[in-house]
């Protein structure tokens, strides 16, 4: 029973660490889908590499300083 009860453990480790990278990749695939449509998903206050720059195409905000 013992071997059992590891392979369990072992196995549900595996699908829980499945679980999350998907959960990563689909949230990262949310956010370079959104820069490319200019859509944010910060506040008000916050800068991106998506606003960083205005209607003309000039940087507005500094990376590193600004963001």
């Amino acid at each position: 029973m013992g071997n059992s009860k590891q392979w369990q453990d072992n196995s549900d480790g595996w699908v829980k660490a499945m679980h999350e990278s998907s959960a990563k990749k689909s949230a990262k695939k949310q956010a370079t889908h959104n820069a490319q449509l200019g859509i944010c998903d910060h506040g008000d206050t916050e800068w991106c590499d998506v606003c960083a720059y205005d209607i003309n195409g000039e940087q507005v905000a500094q990376p590193g300083i600004d963001y």
